[in-house]
């Protein structure tokens, strides 16, 4: 008897079951192991199941099978294959998914002994931080990467029934949900906001603002959490500029500081009116965040000096100032007394501040009583930078004064390096102020170095550097650094290497610093991408096996069309890597026509691989037209046809390790035809291919419209010669009759329209155009008609699954409600709602908004168009008159 027979047998006569499910807690992205243990014995056969019928594993015959697994645990399943005599079933469930989350059933088998198990698994992200942010009398709470949704709640102590104004947002970014809540504070109360989930929470906490009178020689301000040992520490100085950070004090400080435990205390020294200002204390630990406000000032004869602050292009910037005030006056002096803000009479006034400033400036109005008087500068902007002037004045009382000198940084965020035939180039874009540049090499030439270097200064008054090198050896790696004032980055083009490839695997690999990557890129000859931060592009799914974010490229089934210089491109705090392969597959080479298909005006490879000193390229199909030449070590541009002028270009930096394939730029419909690529080396042999190059501008968009009696359906920009065919729905009962026109523009692209005479309207018609390389639709449905109430009336838009990426609701072919999302200001009153699938909702009707309303609606697959005749269904009031028949009089409703 085979072992299924005998344990079918054996279900019968000795199942267990256990029906009460286990939970189990998983955490997600992590590994876990669901529990599963049985009687040992012969034979062992181990089903994990999630419930309903989904197999996660299988073993039997002493091994793993898995051929009838579910595709979404490949590669995270497996038993612990030395404990199953032992009786442990148990699985290891590795990445573990929201999918994941459900019952699963484990079912054991012996030769004598069956049983079931159940485990009922929940998959979780915990709440691991709580951050509070202030931004003057808005207070926000915010935790991220939490799963299952959380929920979010406030209290304050003491209680406050006041209206707090609460607005909370809830996102979901792939799996996990981001969420935070926003409330108007009110002084002297301390804000709870607590994050949770069904399994575990967190809570940051804003302790009431407390004041402190220093002494000049040192002053003490103190930390409040609870007793739980602290796992972070930051103090701030006016909200922004960092004092401490987890026991690390701040260059700018360190003359200040006399002490800083991780217990939370922060003691400083030396100190002048310049401290003066609120202390900022967020101490994390096991338990939440808690946030400490104290405003400290220096009891001594004031001295007002000028202060420096730095901050940064595009970001928000506190401008300290700290005098007791009922008239404050911010200017701008280092550009003619510009007026900035002003405040009296306990309210901002805007009617002299210049226009560089409006809707940028505001004061800390919560903080004004308590002698806190610094502008917040939103969006700072490079004419910002210079020397601003705080006046203070109490009304019949003194006026003060304080200099503030601003410096704005632009830092460099990002550099590129690249090669270009016989050229590197480096650049990066957004910086101030002006940036330096500078090139080394590995090893060191023997030679000065001859680069150019431009720098250009954008409208906004941002530097944008570019410096080329002159490549004279290839051996080396070049090394560009770009920096400010305030910070610098580099980027590394490593030298080439070369590597011979099996084409059943090749693996490549990716230089970098130890510091983790943020970008990842590979692409294949300069152009094409293969990989792009961990997404594999669909064209290269079949080749590539893995590519994991430390930056090695695995590929597998090669040929030699594969056969080139493969790029990655890596980034991270540091900086950028560029690591150039060239990989040639080892097997024998068939020369053979090959075909190219492009995109209208792209970039396209026409590929050919031999080793050669004298490359010629032409386009046979034309008579032989010269497109590109190469010999004697230099591009040769004397008789190449004037078409292709400025479009060509060979990988020079490849050349000599076999690489003449041929790059095309902003490909035209003429470059349509036969390629032959010829190279030779000199005083030896010489090779020739033959490249097929198809050209196709693809169907972009089909409009489909209706004008009186005539629908019509138009596409543009289409190559080679499109289609383009009707169809009615219900079919008619006779042939249609349309007249179909075809244009060919300048540039040799199709443009085609068709129009049908409509004699019956209660039908759909549907449009489709294509060419050989795709096809897209537009479909009319047919007029519905809809008695709508007054109150509120909703209108459909009927599509296909896929997701919308575009959409106009119309009302009587022309006046636009609804587009992409936006309401026209003329129609705010009416419109309720615009649902993501296109439903729209009026309210507050009237007979002025019968008509016909007309939804067009685009996705992937085509485009929708709906009409809908609405007309307002209200009572009617009827009168009579109070009077005898030639009697006059004011009517009366008729009851």
């Amino acid at each position: 008897m085979s072992m299924e027979c005998f344990v079918f047998f054996g279900v019968l006569t000795f199942l267990l079951t256990t029906n009460r499910a286990d939970a189990l807690d998983c955490l997600l992205g992590e590994s876990c192991v669901l529990p599963c243990s049985f009687q040992p014995g012969a034979e062992v056969i181990v089903h994990w199941i999630q419930l309903a019928d989904s197999p996660a594993h299988s073993y039997y015959h002493d091994q793993d099978q898995l051929g009838h697994q579910n595709p979404r645990f490949s590669g995270r399943t497996s038993l612990f294959k030395n404990q199953i005599s032992g009786g442990n079933a148990s699985l290891l469930l590795s990445g573990v998914k929201v999918e994941d989350e459900g019952k699963y059933k484990c079912y054991t088998s012996t030769v004598d002994y069956n049983k079931e198990t159940f485990i009922h698994l929940n998959v979780y992200a915990p709440v691991r931080k709580v951050e509070f942010h202030q931004d003057g009398n808005t207070i926000t709470c915010s935790s991220e990467g939490v799963y299952p949704k959380p929920e979010i709640s406030w209290s304050t102590d003491p209680p406050s029934n006041q209206n707090r104004n609460e607005k909370m947002k809830v996102q979901q970014i792939g799996q996990l949900y981001n969420i935070n809540s926003s409330l108007t504070s009110v002084p002297d109360v301390t804000y709870n906001c607590t994050v949770s989930t069904g399994r575990n929470k967190m809570a940051a906490t804003l302790f009431k603002q407390t004041t402190l009178s220093g002494s000049s020689k040192e002053a003490t301000m103190h930390c409040t959490s609870s007793k739980s040992p602290p796992t972070g520490l930051i103090w701030r100085f006016n909200h922004s500029q960092i004092i401490v950070s987890d026991g690390s004090v701040m260059e700018e400080w360190r003359q200040q500081v006399k002490s800083a435990p991780m217990s939370g205390n922060l003691t400083l020294k030396d100190l002048s009116t310049d401290n003066d200002g609120i202390y900022t204390c967020v101490l994390r630990n096991a338990e939440g965040t808690y946030v400490t406000n104290t405003f400290l000032r220096i009891e001594h004869s004031q001295v007002v000096a000028e202060e420096e602050v730095s901050c940064v292009f595009n970001e928000s910037c506190i401008l300290p100032c700290i005098f007791k005030a009922d008239l404050i006056q911010w200017n701008q002096v280092s550009t003619g007394d510009t007026q900035v803000h002003s405040f009296y009479r306990k309210e901002d006034h805007f009617e002299y501040q210049d226009p560089r400033f409006k809707g940028r400036t505001a004061l800390f109005r919560d903080q004004i009583f308590g002698g806190n008087v610094s502008l917040k500068l939103e969006r700072v902007e490079i004419p910002d930078e210079g020397t601003y002037r705080c006046y203070a004045s109490i009304e019949g009382g003194s006026s003060h004064e304080a200099h503030i000198k601003l410096k704005v940084d632009a830092p460099v965020l990002k550099v590129d390096i690249q090669q270009a035939e016989n050229k590197t180039i480096c650049s990066s874009e957004g910086m101030y102020p002006e940036p330096q540049l500078t090139w080394s090499i590995d090893p060191p030439p023997n030679e000065t170095l001859h680069n150019k270097t431009t720098v250009h200064q954008t409208e906004q008054k941002l530097y944008n550097i570019s410096s080329s090198l002159n490549v004279k050896v290839t051996d080396v790696t070049y090394n560009c650094t770009v920096s400010t004032r305030r910070n610098k980055m580099a980027a590394t083009l490593f030298k080439q290497t070369s590597l011979s490839g099996s084409s059943k695997e090749a693996t490549m690999h990716c230089t970098s610093s130890k510091s983790p990557p943020t970008g990842l890129i590979w692409r294949f000859n300069h152009s094409q991408i293969i990989v792009s931060d961990g997404s594999v592009m669909e064209e290269w799914r079949q080749q590539v096996k893995s590519a994991p974010m430390s930056g090695n490229l695995t590929l597998k089934d090669l040929s030699t069309d594969n056969d080139g210089i493969y790029t990655c491109e890596l980034r991270n705090a540091e900086g950028t890597y560029v690591t150039n392969t060239f990989l040639r597959i080892e097997h024998s080479q068939v020369v053979a026509e090959e075909e190219v298909s492009c995109v209208f005006n792209e970039s396209c490879i026409l590929p050919c691989i031999f080793k050669a000193d004298l490359i010629q390229w032409n386009q046979v199909s034309t008579g032989d037209t010269q497109v590109h030449s190469f010999y004697r070590k230099e591009d040769h541009f004397e008789y190449q046809d004037p078409r292709f002028k400025g479009r060509t270009a060979l990988f020079r930096d490849q050349i000599f390790g076999g690489n003449v394939s041929l790059k095309l730029e902003r490909v035209e419909i003429p470059d349509e035809g036969t390629y032959r690529c010829y190279a030779s080396i000199e005083g030896g042999s010489s090779h020739e291919a033959h490249i097929k190059l198809k050209v196709d501008a693809p169907v972009l968009k089909v409009d489909i419209q209706q004008a009186e009696n005539t629908i019509t359906c138009s596409s543009e920009g289409m190559y080679p010669e499109p289609q383009l065919t009707w169809s009615i729905d219900p079919p008619p009962n006779e042939t249609l009759h349309n007249k179909t026109t075809v244009h060919q523009t300048e540039q040799k692209l199709y443009n085609i329209s068709s129009s049908l005479n409509v004699k019956v309207t209660d039908v759909t018609y549907n449009c489709t155009v294509s060419t050989r390389r795709n096809k897209r639709a537009a479909t009319l449905f047919k007029q519905t008609s809809l008695s709508g109430s007054s109150k509120e009336t909703t209108m459909r838009c009927p599509s296909s699954k896929s997701p919308p990426t575009g959409l106009i609701w119309r009302f009587n072919h022309s006046q636009i409600i609804v587009s992409d999302g936006s309401v026209m200001e003329e129609w705010r009153q009416q419109v309720k709602s615009v649902s993501t699938s296109g439903d729209l909702t009026l309210k507050d009707l009237s007979t002025d908004h019968d008509g016909i309303y007309t939804c067009v609606l685009r996705n992937a697959e085509g485009t929708y168009v709906t009409n809908t005749f609405l007309r307002i269904e209200h009572s009617q009031v009827c009168y009579r008159s109070s009077k005898e028949p030639g009697e006059s009089g004011e009517p009366e409703e008729l009851k």
